[in-house]
C-alpha cells in the first residue's frame, strides 16, 4: 500500500513540473489604416500701403528719404507737419494664411522719438483715426494711446485670400503749442489677428 502512494505522489508532481515548461500559443494578427495626414492651419497676415508701387511705409516725409524703396523714390510724401496738417494712407491687409482670421488689434510701436525737454512726445498729440472703406470708425485716440494696441469695433473676418483696405487718417491739432516744434516719433503699426474657427 505504501509503494501505490509514492507512485500516485510522483505522477503528480511529474505532471505540475512537465506543465511548467509549456506555453501557451494562440493566433495573432494586426491591420493598419492608410497613411492619416494630420496639418496644422496657418494664420498670417500681410500688409501693403496702397496706391503706391513700391513696398515701405505709408507715412513718410520725403518721397526720396524715407519713403524710398532703393533708388526709387515713393509718391505721396506728407512733408514736414504742422498744426492742422491731416493725411489719410490706405493700409491693405491680406489673409495668406489658410484659417479664417479675425483681426483684433491695431498697435502702434515707437521705434524712435525726438522728445522735448519736458519729456514731450509728438505721439501725445498726433490723433489717429482707422476707418473701413465705409467709412466706419474702427478705432482712435492719440498716437501714443495705440502704444497699448486699440482694438478695432467691431472685429473684423477675413477669411483666406481676403483682404481689407484699412483708412488711417494722423492729424496734427491745430491746437499743437510751440513746446512740440521740431519733435519727432517713427512708430511701426501692427494689426493682429485671430483665429475664427473654434473660437467664438
Amino acid at each position: 500500500m505504501l509503494r501505490k502512494w509514492v507512485l500516485v505522489a510522483s505522477l503528480v508532481g511529474v505532471t505540475v513540473l512537465g506543465g511548467a515548461g509549456f506555453t501557451l500559443a494562440l493566433f495573432t494578427d494586426s491591420v493598419q489604416s492608410g497613411g492619416q495626414d494630420f496639418v496644422a492651419g496657418t494664420l498670417a497676415l500681410e500688409g501693403n500701403r496702397v496706391d503706391e508701387t513700391l513696398e515701405g511705409p505709408i507715412f513718410y516725409i520725403s518721397n526720396t528719404d524715407d519713403g524710398a524703396a532703393g533708388d526709387l523714390p515713393g509718391a505721396r510724401e506728407t512733408g514736414l507737419w504742422a498744426p492742422g496738417d491731416s493725411h489719410m494712407r490706405e493700409w491693405q491687409i491680406e489673409n495668406i494664411g489658410t484659417l479664417a482670421a479675425r483681426l483684433t488689434t491695431i498697435k502702434a510701436t515707437e521705434t524712435s522719438a525726438i522728445k522735448g525737454p519736458n519729456g514731450e512726445d509728438l505721439a501725445e498729440v498726433l490723433q489717429v483715426t482707422v476707418r473701413d472703406v465705409h467709412g466706419n470708425v474702427l478705432a482712435s485716440g492719440t498716437l501714443a494711446s495705440f502704444f497699448e494696441g486699440k482694438s478695432l469695433t467691431p472685429a473684423v473676418v477675413l477669411e483666406p485670400t481676403d483682404n481689407l483696405d484699412l483708412y488711417i487718417t494722423v492729424e496734427l491739432p491745430l491746437s499743437t503749442g510751440n513746446a512740440y516744434q521740431g519733435l519727432k516719433t517713427v512708430v511701426t503699426f501692427t494689426a493682429t489677428a485671430e483665429q475664427v474657427k473654434n473660437n467664438p
